[in-house]
C-alpha cells in the first residue's frame, strides 16, 4: 500500500470515526426514550405504567423549564399534574412564587373561593397570570370538588421575592396582634421598591428594625400558620435586599426556596409533593457560573433519593419574554442548530416529544459517557435578546446527569398567551 493511500486510509478513518459515534449515539438514545404524544386538543400524554416505573419511590418530582414564556411547558405540566395526581396519589403542588401570594389561588382550587381573575392577580408573575395557566387552575378545582379535606390537593409557592403580605399589611387587609411601628411600615415600602437596590444608613436601620420586630411577632405572638409563613418570607425579603444584585443574593433566594419547602412539605404531612420551577432552580447542581447552591441541590441533600429533578427544554419555537434591551414584552422565534448543544442531539432522534430517564441507560456505555460529559443546554428566563451576547444569558454548560435524573423534549413550542 502507498504511502499516499496509507494517509488517506488514516484521515478517512478519523473523519468517520465522530460521525460512527453519533450514529450509536443516536441509535442507542432512540431504544430509550419514552415517547410523549401530543394533541392539539388533549395536550400531552405519556403511559402511567413508565411514570410510575421511573417514579417508584420518589416522594418530590420537580418539573422544570427551560423558559418561562412557552405555552407547552404549561400544557405538558398539566398533563403531568393529572397523571401524578389521579394514579400516583401526588397531593400537594409547590411553585416558584411567593407563599403569601398563592393563598387565594389555593383557597379557590380547594374551595372554590374568590374569583380565579384575582387569584392569579395576585400570584404577581406573568408566568402564572396568564391565559394558558387557566385550564391547570380549573383542573384543580374540579378535582378538589368531590374530595374530602385529606385528599385535596393543595397549591402554594416557595419563594420569597414578593410576597402579598406586603401590601396586605399596609393597605390593612392583613392585621398583625402587634402592629408595626411606623418605621416597620416605611420598611414595608422600601422592600416594595424593586428598582432600588442601594440604601442609606436611615434605609437599612429600618429594614433593620423591621426584621427585629417581624421576629418577635413570630415568636411571640400566636398567630395562624399562613401569617407566620408570610412573615418569615418578609424577614427573608429583607436579607435578600440587603445583600444586594450578585451571586450571593441569587444564591440566598434558592437557599430560603428550599427552607420555605421544606416548611410546607413539612406542614403538609410528607405527602408526595409537584414542585415547579426554572430549570435552573430544579437542577441538583446549579448550570450558572460562578454559583454553587441550587433549591434542586439543597432538597436533593435533604430528601436524597425521594427527590427527582426533571429537566424541560426544546428545539424550536416561539417564547414571550420581557425584551432585554427595550423592557417589552414580546414573541421571539428561537432555533438550536449549534452543535454543541443538547437539543441539537435530541432533535436528531425519531421521535419530536420525549422523555429520558438517566437511571435507565446506565447500561448504555454510549449514553452514559455522553450524558456524564459537559454540554450546552437552553436556560431562557423572564429576559431575552437576540442579540449574540445574549447566549451568555440563555444557555448554561451542564453535566446532564449530574444536574438532572432525566429531561423532557419538545421539538416545537408556541409562546404564552400573556
Amino acid at each position: 500500500m502507498s504511502n499516499k493511500l496509507i494517509t488517506l486510509s488514516f484521515f478517512t478513518l478519523i473523519f468517520n470515526f465522530p460521525l460512527s459515534a453519533q450514529i450509536k449515539l443516536i441509535d442507542g438514545l432512540n431504544k430509550m426514550i419514552i415517547p410523549i404524544d401530543s394533541n392539539q386538543n388533549l395536550g400531552y400524554s405519556i403511559s402511567k405504567e413508565s411514570l410510575f416505573n421511573i417514579l417508584d419511590g420518589k416522594k418530590i418530582i420537580a418539573i422544570g423549564e427551560a423558559t418561562h414564556g412557552s405555552r407547552d411547558f404549561v400544557d405538558l405540566r398539566l398533563s403531568l399534574v393529572k397523571n401524578l395526581v389521579k394514579n400516583l396519589n401526588y397531593k400537594l403542588i409547590v411553585v416558584e412564587c411567593d407563599y403569601s401570594s398563592t393563598l387565594a389561588l389555593n383557597e379557590y382550587i380547594c374551595y372554590e373561593k374568590g374569583s380565579m381573575k384575582t387569584a392569579l392577580k395576585s400570584m404577581g408573575f406573568w408566568m402564572f397570570n396568564n391565559n394558558d395557566f387557566i385550564p391547570t387552575v380549573e383542573w384543580l378545582k374540579a378535582y378538589n370538588k368531590t374530595k374530602p379535606e385529606n385528599e385535596k390537593v393543595k397549591f402554594y409557592g416557595c419563594d420569597m421575592q414578593a410576597p402579598i403580605i406586603i401590601d396586605d399589611i399596609i393597605a390593612g387587609k392583613t392585621t398583625l396582634n402587634k402592629p408595626l411601628s411606623s418605621d416597620g411600615i416605611e420598611s414595608l415600602k422600601i422592600l416594595n421598591n424593586f428598582s432600588k437596590t442601594k440604601f442609606s444608613k436611615s434605609d437599612l436601620d429600618k429594614l433593620y428594625k423591621l426584621k427585629f420586630e417581624l421576629n418577635l411577632q413570630i415568636q411571640e405572638v400566636s398567630a395562624p400558620e399562613m401569617i407566620i409563613n408570610g412573615l418569615k418570607t418578609i424577614i427573608q425579603r429583607i436579607d435578600h435586599k440587603i445583600i444586594g444584585p450578585g451571586k450571593d443574593q441569587n444564591e440566598f433566594r434558592d437557599k430560603a426556596m428550599a427552607s420555605n419547602f421544606e416548611r410546607i412539605y413539612k406542614q403538609a404531612g410528607e405527602c408526595k409533593t409537584i414542585l415547579f420551577a426554572h430549570n435552573s432552580h430544579i437542577g441538583k447542581v446549579r448550570n450558572q457560573p460562578g454559583l454553587k447552591v441550587s433549591l434542586g441541590g439543597e432538597l436533593n441533600k435533604k430528601y436524597g433519593v425521594s427527590y427527582y429533578a426533571l429537566g424541560t427544554t426544546f428545539y424550536r419555537g416561539s417564547v414571550s419574554a420581557v425584551d432585554r434591551d427595550t423592557k417589552k414584552f414580546e414573541v421571539f422565534y428561537v432555533e438550536q442548530n449549534n452543535k454543541k448543544f443538547i437539543e441539537y442531539t435530541f432533535n436528531k432522534l425519531e421521535k419530536n416529544n420525549f422523555l429520558l430517564d438517566f437511571k435507565s441507560t446506565i447500561q448504555n456505555s454510549d449514553i452514559d459517557f455522553w450524558l456524564k460529559k459537559p454540554v450546552s443546554v437552553r436556560n431562557i428566563g423572564a429576559e431575552f435578546s437576540l442579540s449574540k451576547s445574549d447566549d451568555e444569558n440563555t444557555s448554561r454548560s451542564i453535566v446532564p446527569c449530574e444536574t438532572y435524573d432525566g429531561m423532557i423534549f419538545l421539538k416545537n413550542t408556541n409562546a404564552l398567551n400573556l
